[in-house]
């Protein structure tokens, strides 16, 4: 009887309960061992979990199309969401943020970094993240697009899609990217006031494949990354031109070209902190943020109505993370933050911006520097006292002043949105989505 498909069927609690570990993103085989484990007696199979998987997808669309279930997910979520339709009146392209990312992204719109992926949806469509930083270090997603090829009137589409959730707020302040030549252009024109930077990380890899084909010997190649490493750290530019000479002339001729434009590519320390990035030069925010994406997701070959059922679940973690570092700079007090001159800054101003601020004293006393030598990068990149500010308010035993931190630090929350504004904001992007709809289904 244990192999007769009545047996393997499962019971009204059961079927309840693959629903809820499905929508929890529980793999198949785990969710056979739970009913296993509920019910010694139970005889079903992996086939069936598939099955009633199936049914329950199908329960849930009631007749409706894939796209049918994706446009009103959004549009019953409160989504902020764009999108357009080709002449056979199918999916082109598709842009959405998430109603808490949008709060988030708000009030710290300040940092963007930006890269398409693929092998997300069964589709193959390339996948924008959009991916923010706030005042305690924590990344957040700011939004997705799905669009039909990396060309650059696509990404100049979805920054302007982005761009008008802003309205009135601060614009991007610097915007990291790989040498994707089309988002670059499309960044120029959308965000042109913005401080374009390239990964750090991706230059180097490059950097270091070429020398590697054209030096042979290790202990050359050795004292290359050696020499490469001292170039990209220089504090001030009079160091970095000294070692740029000494690493140019070990290439060959036909080789210096490529580095020279590689090296001004903003890679150097001394280069890269003449903008505010807040402590980001390289991709590395989005790779993690990508990788715990792929965490949540079915598969490679969801539907897209799945993919945005996961992005409540991504979300909602990250909102949970970020509040919590927020409570964390409110009300925790560290040790090595109990001086003097951070009396107007604790509370006032993440505990990551003032241990930044402990870094520069120590840089500061461990190399005793004066106001010739700062290089005030600290304050060119990141909007924080350097060196030789600190030195003045540690000689005359006067408290830091609020004003000379950044206001991208001091955003200790991301409720100052007010809701009405919002409400009005979001019920004008679905009154143009539905127009658009209607104005589809007329073709």
């Amino acid at each position: 009887m244990e192999g007769h498909p009545f047996a393997r069927r499962l019971s009204v609690d059961e079927t309840r309960l693959v629903a809820n570990l499905t929508r929890k993103n529980v793999p198949p085989r785990d969710i056979l061992s739970t009913l296993k484990v509920q019910n010694e007696n139970n005889v079903s199979t992996i086939k069936t979990i598939y099955n009633a998987q199936q049914n329950i997808r199908m329960h849930e669309q009631a007749g409706r199309t894939p796209m049918q279930v994706l446009m009103s997910l959004l549009h019953t979520n409160d989504y902020v969401y764009e999108f357009t339709t080709c002449d056979s009146n199918e999916l082109e392209k598709l842009f959405f943020i998430h109603p808490t990312s949008w709060k988030i992204w708000r009030a710290f719109p300040h940092v963007l970094i930006i890269d398409a992926t693929y092998k997300t949806n069964k589709y193959n469509k390339p996948l924008v993240q959009i991916v923010g930083v706030t005042s305690t270090q924590k990344t957040f997603f700011v939004g997705f697009a799905f669009i039909h090829r990396e060309k650059e009137a696509n990404y100049t589409w979805v920054l302007n899609c982005l761009n008008s959730t802003l309205d009135t707020c601060i614009h991007p302040r610097v915007i990291i990217t790989d040498r994707e030549l089309a988002l670059i252009k499309a960044c120029e024109t959308v965000f042109p006031d913005a401080a374009r930077l390239l990964c750090r990380w991706h230059i180097e890899q490059n950097i270091l494949k070429h020398c590697n084909k054209i030096i042979t010997l290790e202990d050359d190649r050795l004292s290359f990354r050696s020499l490469w490493n001292l170039l990209i750290e220089s504090p001030i530019l009079m160091d970095y031109t000294e070692k740029y000479m000494r690493l140019q002339s070990m290439c060959f001729e036909i080789h210096r070209r490529y580095l020279v434009e590689q090296v001004q590519r903003n890679v150097c320390i001394c280069l890269i902190d003449q903008h505010l990035n807040f402590g980001n030069n390289t991709t590395n925010r989005f790779e993690s943020a990508h990788a715990n994406l792929k965490r949540f997701l079915d598969s490679a070959s969801s539907n897209l109505d799945r993919f945005v059922q996961r992005i409540n679940e991504i979300v909602q973690s990250q909102l949970t993370s970020i509040n919590e570092s927020f409570e964390k700079s409110l009300i925790f007090r560290y040790k090595h933050h109990n001086l003097y001159c951070f009396g107007l800054l604790r509370g006032s101003v993440s505990n990551e911006a003032l241990d930044i601020i402990v870094g520069e004293l120590q840089r500061l006393n461990a190399s005793k520097l004066d106001s010739s030598n700062c290089g005030c990068k600290l304050r060119t990149s990141c909007g924080l006292p350097c060196a030789c500010m600190l030195s003045v308010y540690l000689n005359s035993g006067e408290e830091i002043p609020l004003d000379l931190i950044d206001i991208f630090w001091r955003k200790l929350s991301i409720s100052d949105t007010k809701p009405e504004k919002k409400a009005i904001f979001v019920a004008t992007m679905k009154l143009k989505s539905i127009k658009k709809i209607l104005t589809s289904s007329q073709k």
